[in-house]
């Protein structure tokens, strides 16, 4: 058993330990997703909907893509509604009202932004991690 009183080269085994097993289960990210980037994909998956959308069919789709839970991405919903970036209307279903979020035209050009942003930020990285020289 491996436990957290290593230190030095020994610290380095439990290091090496904890990425290999982050890869091998394949079903958490090694990396955090920030604020930004929580915005920039829960206006992307609406987007793709012209009517808009209903909560749990986001937090599906984008559970899909990254590993977050509902309880983190409800008030990333309110606050890109707080930001008008989506509206929201409620629709009757079953007896229950199902609440909507649709992207207004801010939210299309805040979405163009990160998506632009997206772009440069990602190919840096990945020039970074080939080993090439960023220009």
């Amino acid at each position: 058993e491996i436990t957290t009183r290593l230190v030095g080269s020994e610290m380095c085994i439990r290091d090496r330990y904890n990425i290999d097993y982050q890869i091998a289960r394949r079903d958490s990210m090694i990396f955090q997703t920030g604020a930004a980037l929580l915005d920039a994909i829960v206006l992307a998956v609406v987007s793709k909907e012209e009517e808009g959308t209903y909560g749990y069919k986001i937090t599906q789709e984008v559970r899909s893509t990254i590993e977050v839970s509902e309880s983190t991405l409800y008030p990333v919903l309110r606050r890109l509604q707080k930001n008008r970036c989506l509206e929201v209307y409620d629709v009757e279903c079953a007896g229950r009202n199902r609440r909507y979020y649709k992207i207004t035209d801010a939210g299309r050009a805040q979405l163009l932004l990160y998506r632009r942003e997206w772009a440069d930020y990602s190919s840096k990285i990945s020039l970074l991690f080939s080993g090439e020289e960023i220009k």
